[in-house]
């Protein structure tokens, strides 16, 4: 009898032992079988253009731990030059991931780096539920970034959803941040791509033509002095840009089908170098 109940609770053990681990260790997914758990990341962005090429974000991580506030965290980006006086490099720092190819980050310069922290800590600290204005930004601290920024970008972030960024994945998850590429074209300058990747989303890209006198395309244009070969390159580059965006893919070779020089070509070869360097990753 004693050896029947011995046998008994040994199996009786080993199933719940079975029935434990397959529990702890994967959850079922749509299609009958099986992924290991991993816990949810929930965030929402709101984002600004500011000028010569910077853009500010604000980000929300929503915590998990109901004795825990949401967390702020905000930062600017330049997605125009790659290099800038008073920034440090930035090809290793981010959130939580690199920001490709030393691109100018504020919270990468002494000069910005307190007003970085005060604003993400100020955010945090007050957990505002509802629209803002400057007034309530009084006790906040800055000495370089315009409150009038932080108030609209808070307050465009109240209208969004958050996002379950760790299940929501793409082709292009281990893309860095933020990026600045560039590939010379003998006698003209440089074309250069620079994006904003936030979310798993492409949210700002930039195609721009720096010539070898150290112009901008996009100045160019935006000062009057272009040419209509000019113009008619920074239309096709900025419909590349939509493309991009809407696709959320660098995959743009139709986009180039009819666009003959250069520029285009080098561009094409750049967009497939970075999009082939990433599958596999």
């Amino acid at each position: 009898m004693k050896r029947l109940l011995k046998i008994c609770f040994t199996m009786l053990l080993a199933v719940l032992m079975f029935t434990g681990c397959k529990s702890l260790k994967s959850n079922p997914v749509s299609n009958g079988s099986y992924e290991t758990a991993v816990p949810s990341r929930y965030e929402k962005e709101s984002i600004i253009d500011k000028e010569d090429g910077w853009v500010y974000t604000l980000n929300l991580t929503k915590s998990m731990d109901k004795d825990t506030k949401d967390s702020y965290h905000f930062d600017g980006y330049n997605l125009k030059y790659s290099t800038m006086d008073g920034f440090s490099d930035s090809s290793s720092i981010n959130r939580f991931n690199s920001v490709a190819n030393s691109i100018p980050v504020l919270s990468n310069s002494n000069d910005y780096l307190n007003d970085v922290k005060n604003i993400s800590e100020f955010l945090t600290t007050k957990n505002f539920t509802k629209a803002i204005s400057d007034k309530d930004l009084a006790d906040l601290e800055l000495t370089k970034i315009d409150k009038a920024d932080i108030v609209t970008l808070f307050n465009a972030l109240l209208k969004e959803d958050f996002v379950d960024v760790t299940h929501n994945e793409t082709e292009y998850i281990n893309l860095p941040y933020a990026g600045i590429e560039k590939r010379e074209i003998e006698g003209k300058g440089s074309i250069i791509f620079s994006y904003y990747y936030t979310m798993n989303t492409f949210v700002r890209v930039n195609l721009d033509m720096n010539y070898s006198d150290g112009t901008f395309l996009s100045d160019i244009v935006a000062n009057g002095t272009a040419t209509d070969d000019q113009k008619t390159l920074y239309e096709n580059l900025s419909n590349i840009n939509k493309y991009i965006i809407n696709e959320q893919s660098l995959v743009t070779k139709d986009v180039f089908d009819n666009l003959e020089g250069d520029e285009y070509s080098v561009t094409l070869k750049m967009l497939q170098d970075i999009e082939n360097n990433l599958v596999g990753l």
